[in-house]
């Protein structure tokens, strides 16, 4: 279509600004409307984003009637103020020719296009977004209940099994040295494949009471939550995705079947064979397992089974070690409890990082993912609310934050400054940071 004259051109701009001008509304109401219903912190930008094809739109319908009655060389304005003007240039132009139909269009949808546009953070750009003091205000009451209903949901059986912690000391005990790697490369240990490898041991067993396994299960199913809100946060996608990716899929196994890698952990214990016995079978099992997947390329291209069956090897064997030949020969309940213990002081030193990852949560520059956070957070921080209060009375080794967040990192820490690190005061010989809980 060509037009001789731009008078000629101006009830088509019109209409397509009237057109532009709705549609922009109905995306801005649709995001407000979805907001209130499902209880949003703030207006989420879902069907009005400004992305490449809402600005080419909006930019049209500035500049066709800005070009078509002002002078180019005009200083820009400000978002709100063009789309006021906007509206002005076209309807001088219209009045100035015998065509006044889109006039009508526009007069019903700009203004309120304009009141929801100039409505305060309703459209932001992503890395601008910030809160206004009307949102903070009325998101605090919605957070306040929101850490009461996780306050609640209190893990209780994790909370048994962190009982038996008595510092930190596990983290540094569960792998003895003298165990070497059966592969000259070795995996990226993490924190849930080092708790789900000592409860695939614990389980296995003799004579160990159904309850009692139970109870660590059902306390390892709520602090794995935790591990995994921590693993994600602080590591993403770094070395140890498929280590962690590896061990969910496997602890789905040993919750429900009380299997490894589909070998039935309570098999021996049920033919009656010793805790040495069965520490040897999980070694050997997994050393199997080990050399099959070992011809592989590099470890990046081998399986899952790997992993799994690495980490087995050196904590299987590293147990036969450290137990004494009274205990390893014993029913299993005295390794049982030790083991316990070790998972217990394991968790407490990855909870350490529960301040950090609360924070970071509450911080997430992305507003997509901002209000999902906050939730994440809230949760997060009423469930482990007493476990905060624990560690804030701890003692904690000296390491800066980012070593905090790896299980290798505390293993070659020196052990006397591990183990001289309690909770609640019960060592005289105090070296480390105090921990305190802070979050801003």
């Amino acid at each position: 279509m060509v037009w001789e004259s731009p008078k000629e051109a101006m009830p088509w701009v019109g209409l397509y600004v009237g057109i532009a001008s709705l549609i922009c509304t109905l995306a801005m109401a649709a995001d407000a409307i979805r907001a209130i219903w499902q209880w949003k912190l703030w207006f989420p930008n879902k069907f009005f984003t400004l992305n490449a094809s809402t600005i080419t739109l909006i930019a049209i319908a500035m500049k066709l009637p800005v070009d078509l009655n002002t002078d180019p060389t005009t200083e820009p304005y400000s978002f709100g103020t063009l789309l006021f003007n906007m509206k002005y240039y076209v309807d001088h132009g219209c009045n100035t020719s015998d065509y006044k139909w889109s006039l009508g269009i526009i007069n019903i949808v700009q203004p309120f296009g304009i009141v929801v546009v100039l409505f305060e953070n309703v459209v932001q750009i992503e890395e601008d977004a910030k809160l206004t003091d009307r949102i903070l205000r009325n998101t605090l009451p919605y957070i306040t209940r929101l850490l009461k209903a996780s306050e609640e949901k209190e893990p209780r059986n994790l909370m048994l099994l962190l009982e038996k912690s008595t510092g930190f000391n596990g983290v540094v005990e569960f792998e003895n040295d003298q165990v070497q790697p059966l592969y000259e490369e070795e995996t990226h240990n993490c924190w849930s494949l080092v708790l789900v490898t000592l409860t695939s041991i614990a389980i296995a067993l003799p004579n160990i009471a159904p309850r009692h396994v139970k109870l660590l299960l059902s306390g390892m199913r709520e602090g794995l939550q935790i591990v995994s809100h921590i693993e994600e946060c602080l590591h993403g996608d770094g070395d140890t995705l498929e280590t962690r990716k590896a061990t969910k899929r496997v602890w789905v196994e040993v919750e429900i079947y009380r299997s490894w890698l589909q070998i039935d952990l309570q098999k021996m214990a049920r033919k009656g064979k010793t805790t040495n016995e069965i520490l040897r079978w999980l070694g050997d099992e997994a050393e199997t397992i080990v050399r099959k997947s070992s011809k592989k390329p590099s470890i990046d291209q081998s399986p899952y089974k790997f992993i799994l069956a690495s980490s087995m090897y050196k904590i299987s064997q590293s147990m036969l070690l450290e137990c004494d030949e009274e205990q390893s020969g014993s029913n299993g309940e005295k390794l049982f409890e030790w083991l316990s213990t070790i998972i217990a002081d394991i968790l407490f030193a990855c909870f350490t990082n529960l301040p950090r990852v609360i924070k970071f949560k509450c911080h997430h520059h992305a507003i997509k993912k901002r209000g999902h956070n906050i939730r994440n957070a809230a949760e997060l921080l009423g469930k482990s609310k007493k476990i905060l209060k624990i560690l804030k009375s701890c003692q904690l080794p000296d390491m800066d934050l980012d070593s905090r967040a790896y299980i290798d990192k505390w293993r070659v820490l020196p052990k006397s400054q591990v183990l001289n690190c309690d909770q609640g005061g019960a060592s005289s010989t105090r070296i480390g940071r105090p921990f305190i809980v802070s979050i801003e």
